[in-house]
């Protein structure tokens, strides 16, 4: 029996082809390629065996093995860029994407806190922007990161916002026009620790009232990760872990930073983050500065502005920037923009795209 492929990796990726290569096995005569479990290709033993791959958009598994070899193949996960976790969209930036909703703070209560010394160990290896804030209450934001409108919402409510109208179209559209498969985590859904205000997704009723989208809207739990595919997701924590609302005797700041501390890690090493050719990127972002009631919902913003920080493979590292940023509205734009879809044709159309902080 001849020995398993080993030190299979990519040598070289453009945006139409992927070039593998691996180590010599010895007296091999031939290598059987399969793409995502289906034959691709047989190549031949040569001192430095390699094989072309065209994929498209998204993301794939390559596998390696000597023909007529009993042992499994080698296997490597990677990606195309252009529409991630399953392809579809247009030309992007990135494969996927995880956006994480924090609550009330300015950047600068958080940046340098010693309350939050998880995150700040992050921002050598991420980019970091200011944007301006778009609105206050909590609601008209969750609202408008998914839809590029609030809808004229000015208040929290217990209910979803009923002004949305019935016909009003979200991110959820442009995602599933271009096969990219998405999920809304809702941690603590169902308790007194949820709220609908900060749940994006309930608010449309394209969404609430689709029963197979609404089998996309979860609740949160940290197994999740491992068998996390890829594509968009959209992580809500609970009053608690969002920075809220602290119970006594524990801090804001630090239950938003131990939250971070425990998921983080690990969306970084799921199958999306870990794949080869990977441009996945997490967004950790405030709904709000702490201290912006009585501006209500304007475009352009006001400060001060709010945190909105990139990590993953996808992004830049010990990047800081000076753009002026218009709120959820230039981060939904980037999201679009990164996945290779259209804009919805509202504020997300008109807000600048956070492109600098990206390769």
């Amino acid at each position: 029996m001849l020995p398993a492929v080993t030190n299979l990796r990519v040598l070289s990726q453009s945006s139409t082809e992927t070039t593998f290569g691996w180590d010599t096995v010895t007296d091999a005569d031939k290598y059987a390629v399969t793409l995502d479990g289906a034959a691709y290709a047989t190549v031949p033993q040569s001192a430095t065996p390699s094989v072309a791959v065209t994929a498209p958009a998204g993301n794939h598994d390559l596998g390696v093995a000597p023909v007529a070899n009993p042992t499994p193949p080698a296997t490597l996960a990677f990606s195309v860029s252009g529409g991630g976790g399953g392809g579809g969209g247009g030309t992007g930036f990135l494969t996927d994407v995880v956006i994480i909703m924090e609550e009330n703070l300015k950047a600068s209560s958080i940046i340098g806190s010693s309350e939050a010394p998880y995150l700040n160990s992050l921002l050598p290896h991420g980019a970091l922007a200011e944007p301006l804030n778009n609105c206050h209450p909590s609601q008209p934001n969750y609202i408008a990161v998914i839809g590029g409108s609030n809808y004229g919402c000015n208040a929290d409510s217990p209910q979803p916002w009923p002004q949305v109208p019935s016909t009003a179209k979200s991110i959820v559209d442009l995602l599933e026009a271009a096969n990219i498969p998405w999920f809304a985590l809702m941690e603590s859904l169902g308790t007194s620790l949820y709220a609908i205000k900060h749940d994006p997704f309930v608010q449309y009723p394209l969404i609430r009232n689709n029963p197979a989208r609404m089998a996309k809207h979860i609740a949160y739990t940290d197994a999740f990760w491992s068998t996390w595919q890829g594509g968009y997701v959209f992580l809500s924590p609970n009053l608690t872990d969002d920075g809220h609302t602290a119970p006594s005797g524990t801090n804001k700041i630090k239950n938003l930073d131990n939250f971070l501390a425990r998921v983080v890690p690990l969306i970084m090493a799921s199958k999306p983050f870990t794949r080869a050719g990977s441009k996945a990127a997490i967004n950790v972002s405030t709904d709000e500065s702490e201290g912006s009631g009585g501006n209500g919902c304007v475009y352009p913003g006001y400060a001060p502005p709010f945190m909105s920080f990139w990590i993953g493979p996808g992004v830049k590292a010990g990047y800081r920037s000076t753009a002026v940023y218009q709120g959820h509205y230039s981060e939904l734009a980037t999201i679009e923009a990164g996945l290779g879809l259209p804009n919805l044709g509202q504020l997300d159309a008109k807000a600048p795209v956070m492109r600098d902080l990206f390769p």
